[in-house]
């Protein structure tokens, strides 16, 4: 897995162990393939900004800025039918 994706490495591993763990409670393995590595270090949360429209408080306005994505893009693909 790249170096760039460590939050990804570190949740890819905690859900194989957890899988792991699993199995040995169910009895179909006698040892995790897991023990003995360590963990991924955490990775430092990453800053993260809103536009002036989604963060204006509005209520509705984050609901309708994502509506207005989807049905303008919808509506764009809809075939034309003629009766």
């Amino acid at each position: 897995m790249p170096r760039e994706q460590a939050a990804n490495r570190r949740n890819v591993f905690a859900v194989l162990r957890r899988l792991f763990r699993w199995a040995i409670s169910r009895g179909d393995i006698g040892k995790s393939p897991m023990e003995g590595m360590e963990t991924p270090k955490a990775v430092k949360a990453r800053e993260r900004w809103l536009s002036a429209t989604i963060s204006s408080g509005q209520p509705g306005s984050l609901f309708r800025t994502f509506s207005g994505m989807f049905v303008s893009r919808s509506r764009s693909n809809m075939p034309v039918c003629a009766v």
